[in-house]
């Protein structure tokens, strides 16, 4: 089976990217194109960001805006900080890119609320890591739930 999907990968090393990218890579589904982020980022970030474009043999892609823009750019797998997550899913679901988030869309409510209704919107998908469905995540919910807690 040939690639059917292209995955631009934003952000590095130390995010949980590395162990996104090496799932993505394995799958025959998926072919990485490159690794990109915004402009500005401290040359710490900068550094391993270049650390994992270079283990995957993957280019470094330093014009974020052009990264998502690409035809062969389907999906995208978001692991910045939390604080970076809401303008660079936005921007990714604004180019029609479907998502992979580490964790929550944005550090509030009112923006995971915007990202969920700009994907909603643009007719795409998008998955967050969640841990929730974890028995012991199942347990804790229904201790709270009971008022036990």
């Amino acid at each position: 089976m040939s690639a059917q999907f292209g995955l631009l990968l934003i952000t590095g090393n130390q995010t949980h990217q590395e162990n996104y990218a090496r799932a993505f890579a394995s799958d025959e589904r998926c072919r990485l194109i490159g690794l990109a982020d915004e402009a500005g980022i401290p040359q710490r970030r900068r550094e391993l960001n270049q650390e994992l474009a270079d283990e995957l043999g993957i280019p470094y892609l330093s014009d974020l805006s052009a990264a998502i823009g690409r035809d062969d750019v389907n999906l995208v797998s978001i692991c910045a900080e939390p604080e970076r997550r809401l303008p660079l899913t936005l921007a990714c679901v604004e180019a029609g890119k479907h998502i992979y988030l580490d964790k929550d869309p944005a550090p509030t409510v009112d923006g995971a609320w915007q990202v969920a209704k700009a994907i909603q919107n643009n007719g795409l998908l998008a998955q967050a890591f969640s841990m929730v469905r974890l028995p012991a995540c199942q347990q804790a919910k229904q201790i709270v739930d009971s008022g036990e807690l």
